[in-house]
């Protein structure tokens, strides 16, 4: 997750910059074949990782249009073929190609083109061992961005760890000159130890209506920075800064959302007469059919509930281990499984109201878990 983390951060600032420093090598008439390396991204600001840790040597083909004054207009690939280093999964992978394309773009963007239409091929290659110059970004900018961020969206993003990247185009006096908004990374959320995928960098546009509760709340709050953020950018335009000083650069950073200070009204839920009665609940309730009493079965059940705004607990799953129970008899321990799960399921939908969470003021819907004991009752 470390690796894929900080691998995402690289990619996502060579995507908002675009200078990737990329060579010619032979070309022919009908195509332009760029070279470049997966770790050639000086522009990255704080950054000592590089490409070789997550690509092999991967292709890119596209269609590029310019202008009568020779800037691209308008880049189509056409084929992307990412090879992996090995040090990635699966989910790190399908980003990757999927930002590889627009770091492509951006090194297309740095060169000059044909008016018209031209055939492109990029070629990106390892360079191992290569070890690219950290650098500390001014702490005078991060500072100022960091204050411009608002505490309505600190209240949205309280419960996820997120970056967003702003990148910035500044003259060599340290005076910033363009700024952008390369997007928002949603790294996880916090509080009940449990950490979720996310995404995202520009986030694809999905009704809300179609969403899980989960994703509904990240689509609102990642809104809710992209706004902030497109108002600190107007902020931004025309101040100097001379830790920046030093040469004309493209630079894009990563500003981490730090939530530590707002204080959010948060409750959990609460079953009728607390957790001794949830526990007695289901174990009053468990009805042993002939199954669990001819196998004389005992064990330890983790129940994992969803209790709504309107305090109805609705059945998620239960996590039960073949090693961790006793039980006799020559029965598959699916079938085992199968009548637990069943009934739990029952006893969970028969159950009385719970009192429910709450966030910000406002009832929520929660995911909550606990453990209990059954028991043969003929033992």
């Amino acid at each position: 997750m470390r690796i894929a983390r900080c691998i995402t951060a690289l990619v996502v600032c060579a995507m908002a910059i675009g200078t990737m420093q990329a060579q010619e090598s032979g070309s022919n008439d009908k195509t332009r074949i760029i070279e470049a390396f997966l770790d050639d991204t000086p522009a990255i600001y704080g950054s000592n990782l590089n490409f070789n840790d997550f690509f092999s040597e991967s292709y890119v083909t596209a269609k590029v249009y310019a202008d009568d004054d020779s800037i691209v207009t308008k880049i189509k690939i056409k084929k992307c073929r990412t090879l992996p280093s090995g040090n990635c999964d699966r989910y790190s992978m399908k980003t990757a190609e999927k930002l590889l394309k627009e770091s492509s773009k951006g090194a297309i963007r740095s060169l000059k083109w044909k008016p018209g239409k031209s055939e492109c091929g990029i070629i990106w290659k390892p360079r191992h061992n290569h070890i690219i110059e950290k650098r500390e970004a001014d702490a005078g900018l991060i500072s100022f961005i960091t204050g411009l961020i608002t505490d309505e969206t600190k209240i949205m993003l309280y419960k996820y760890d997120c970056s967003t990247f702003i990148s910035l185009r500044i003259d060599s006096t340290g005076t910033i000159l363009d700024t952008g908004h390369a997007g928002n990374i949603f790294w996880g959320t916090k509080g009940n130890g449990s950490t979720q995928h996310s995404m995202m960098f520009k986030p694809r546009f999905q009704a809300p209506r179609y969403m899980s509760e989960w994703k509904q709340g990240l689509y609102k709050a990642n809104k809710q920075l992209g706004n902030n953020v497109q108002q600190i950018a107007g902020e931004l335009n025309g101040r100097q800064f001379s830790g920046l000083a030093g040469g004309e650069k493209d630079i894009c950073i990563e500003i981490n959302i730090d939530t530590s200070g707002i204080e959010i009204e948060e409750s959990d839920p609460v079953y009728p007469g607390g957790t001794t009665a949830l526990k007695e609940y289901y174990t009053e309730n468990f009805r042993y059919n002939k199954v669990l009493r001819r196998n004389k079965i005992k064990g330890i059940v983790n129940v994992n509930l969803l209790i709504g705004k309107d305090g109805k607990a609705k059945f998620m799953h239960i996590e039960m281990h073949e090693p961790t129970f006793a039980y006799e008899g020559m029965e598959p321990w699916y079938r085992i499984e199968k009548y637990v799960w069943d009934e739990i399921k029952r006893i969970t939908k028969e159950m009385p109201r719970w009192t429910p969470g709450r966030y910000n003021g406002k009832e929520i819907d929660t995911e909550c878990s606990f453990r209990i004991r059954i028991n043969n009752k003929n033992d």
